[in-house]
């Protein structure tokens, strides 16, 4: 599934169901890529990207981990890994939310935070895409993007409700 290159893409929640069903060249379990500008292979094109190793990572690979990069024009700028406490992930089914707000990124997996990240000089758009490498057999059953309000939304709500306030009140004065 991919979805790139959407100005209109910014600041999002994205939650996916995935089950690393194993098989392939199942290097990682889960591959998440967003704000994605452009995608011309799995490696290369400017993008976020989470790596996901469950247990049943092959070996070689750090099972119970996540690692995040980032990608710009084809040129990994960073790329953190983090080891998970053990049960976090597991073999058969994980839940994994993303809060890309700004230059931040909340990751939690099974409803327990994994990591935050920051990034001084953030990519601020673009779409997501979700896959495997090779012939790995992960399968998402479960994709939901949610967009989080702008500072400036939150700000013209609490003015009109204040008014709304101011109204009301005014209104319960003038009947007395």
């Amino acid at each position: 599934m991919t979805h790139e290159g959407d100005s209109t893409w910014s600041n999002y929640q994205l939650t996916t169901r995935f089950n690393p069903l194993g098989g392939g060249d199942d290097w990682y379990n889960g591959q998440i890529q967003f704000r994605v500008q452009d995608m011309h292979a799995w490696t290369e094109g400017t993008y976020y990207r989470l790596q996901i190793y469950t247990p049943n990572a092959n070996p070689g690979f750090p099972s119970d981990s996540i690692v995040f990069s980032k990608i710009v024009d084809d040129i990994t700028i960073f790329n953190v890994t983090r080891i998970l406490d053990q049960g976090i992930l597991n073999s058969t089914d994980n839940t994994v939310d993303i809060l890309a707000v700004g230059s931040n990124f909340d990751i939690t997996i099974n409803g327990t935070t994994a990591a935050h990240f920051h990034d001084d000089n953030p990519i601020l758009t673009g779409g997501i895409a979700l896959g495997s490498i090779w012939e790995s057999t992960t399968r998402y059953d479960y994709v939901n993007v949610t967009a989080v309000p702008e500072p400036e939304t939150y700000v013209m709500l609490l003015a009109g409700l204040g008014l709304i306030g101011f109204m009301a009140r005014r209104r319960k004065d003038s009947a007395v």
